[in-house]
């Protein structure tokens, strides 16, 4: 249960503009109430946390792109509280990421077109044309473009 229960479909509004990103962060938030997590304040004022620089993308979500005026009414840590959880979410988004590309560029080294990579770019030097082939899926049409 977290003190921002009861706003958070303002909350969502405001800082979700997306409605798939929305229903994402629904998600998150309810398997983080599944496993537990709370609030981390008492509710009397949300203190100031020391710099995480994991927790970083939180600096430009109200400065920049959010107005945060039609928020007033709220009781004081409550949106501090909310962007904790959301900062947490992006945090683990931006992981989730950064593996798939991992695993597209293990993907792309492991294509046999990978290993005459040298020898291609030395031919364009050399020559305007190439003729490149390969069996089907090698790489030749998708990987190849991508080291000229």
């Amino acid at each position: 249960m977290y003190c921002w229960d009861k706003y958070k479909k303002r909350l969502m509004r405001q800082f979700f503009g997306d409605e798939k990103e929305r229903q994402e962060f629904e998600d998150f938030v309810n398997l983080c109430e599944k496993r537990g997590q709370k609030c981390d304040h008492t509710g009397i004022k949300h203190e100031p946390k020391k710099y995480d620089s994991k927790l970083a993308c939180r600096v430009k979500f109200i400065d920049e792109y959010v107005d945060v005026s039609s928020l007033n009414d709220l009781p004081e840590g409550t949106i501090p509280c909310f962007l904790d959880l959301a900062a947490i979410f992006y945090q683990n988004c931006n992981r989730n990421e950064f593996e798939k590309l991992l695993k597209i560029r293990e993907t792309q080294k492991s294509l046999p077109i990978a290993e005459y990579r040298r020898h291609i770019l030395d031919t364009l030097k050399e020559n305007q044309i190439l003729i490149l082939a390969g069996d089907t899926g090698c790489g030749k049409s998708t990987q190849a473009l991508l080291r000229v």
